[in-house]
């Protein structure tokens, strides 16, 4: 029984037959695959979350798949929600909001294509800690807790997958709190995106010979002001600085880091408990 798509449509299809425009080209946190998927088999073995599990484990859980696409702002869920779904994020990228005040946001983490949430309600009925919103155009697979908890209990694949998942968002929520930490807007916002740059840049040659890297990733200055808490106002003026100095520059697909050294100075600079992202 093929994934069911329920967005935006009245009848149950294929998942192939509604695939995103670039679904042969995921972007996963291991590799860039390039992949013409034959079956749903094989189109969920390209989640990084499903790689290792068995074929009896992948046709279980493929009738309680569904396919769902949003678009930019739309709310995946919200703060306070109960759990009620397993989320893998396919395509695009994910804001991941805590609320000071009904008109002040910060921006706890940035998902990208390869990341799972909610999967703590495997374990027991949770709720989220964060509310959700899609940065741009994104495409998801979901499934419920309890047709994910019982394959798990048959197959230790999975619940490695279920253990890395954890960790791994446990050392990201560390890393987030140490930069959020840091003293002065400059120094945050240089560390957002040398993390930013690591975990989805793009190389890009540039005339002089120098290598610049693009982050594609529809940024707004006040999603910046999120990522960073702090003033819109102050973003602002810190990325119009930036653009004097050829250090970032906007673009409308994202942002183009110009000089990828002098941005990674400003973020060792920041401070001696933080830790820096590979070089990409």
């Amino acid at each position: 029984m093929p994934v069911m798509f329920v967005r935006g449509s009245n009848s149950a299809m294929s998942l192939r037959e509604r695939a995103p425009p670039h679904w042969s080209r995921l972007q996963h946190e291991v590799a860039h695959m390039d992949v013409q998927h034959e079956d749903e088999r094989t189109l969920l073995r390209s989640i990084s979350y499903f790689a290792d599990v068995s074929d009896r484990t992948l046709d279980a859980l493929t009738p309680h798949l569904t396919f769902e696409r949003l678009e930019r702002s739309d709310t995946l869920w919200r703060e306070g929600e109960s759990i009620s779904t397993v989320t893998f994020l396919i395509e695009g990228e994910v804001k991941l909001l805590k609320y000071r005040s009904e008109d002040q946001q910060v921006v706890v983490d940035l998902l990208h294509p390869g990341a799972v949430a909610g999967a703590r309600a495997l374990l027991e009925e949770s709720f989220f800690s964060s509310g959700a919103a899609a940065l741009n155009d994104v495409a998801v697979l979901q499934i419920g807790p309890a047709h994910l908890r019982e394959p798990a209990t048959r197959d230790p694949e999975l619940l490695r997958a279920l253990w890395r998942h954890s960790l791994s968002q446990k050392q990201r929520l560390i890393r987030r709190i140490h930069d959020l930490a840091v003293s002065g807007a400059e120094p945050r916002l240089a560390l957002a995106l040398d993390h930013l740059a690591y975990e989805c840049g793009i190389r890009q040659p540039r005339e002089d010979g120098s290598m610049g890297v693009i982050i594609p990733v529809p940024l707004s200055r006040a999603d910046l002001a999120q990522l960073i808490n702090t003033r819109v106002e102050t973003a602002i003026r810190q990325m119009s600085d930036w653009r004097k100095r050829e250090i970032v520059e906007t673009l409308d697909e994202g942002l183009l880091i110009r000089k990828p050294d002098e941005l990674r100075r400003l973020a060792r600079e920041a401070s001696s408990h933080t830790e820096l992202s590979p070089r990409l």
